[in-house]
């Protein structure tokens, strides 16, 4: 997980979802300016859980499916019609 170009699709990865289903979120970041330092951070905290679950026997895509929705495929927000 630590090659840049894995990083760099988490970032990806993480605009895209929380643009799309984070809205609010991403909206309150983006007026406080934080919108880049969170997505950084998160997709940070998500290497360093993904490595640590592979140095301990996990297949990288296995410890990719448990992390991603701590950090960066985060449970959308509620719609305003549910």
């Amino acid at each position: 997980m630590g090659r840049i170009m894995n990083r760099e699709m988490l970032v990806a990865k993480a605009h895209r979802h929380w643009e799309m289903w984070l809205p609010n979120k991403t909206r309150k970041l983006k007026n406080a300016g934080q919108f880049e330092t969170a997505i950084q951070t998160a997709v940070t905290h998500a290497c360093a859980e993904i490595t640590a679950l592979v140095s301990r026997g996990y297949k990288e895509r296995e410890a990719t499916e448990i992390i991603l929705p701590k950090y960066v495929s985060l449970r959308p927000e509620p719609h305003e019609y549910d």
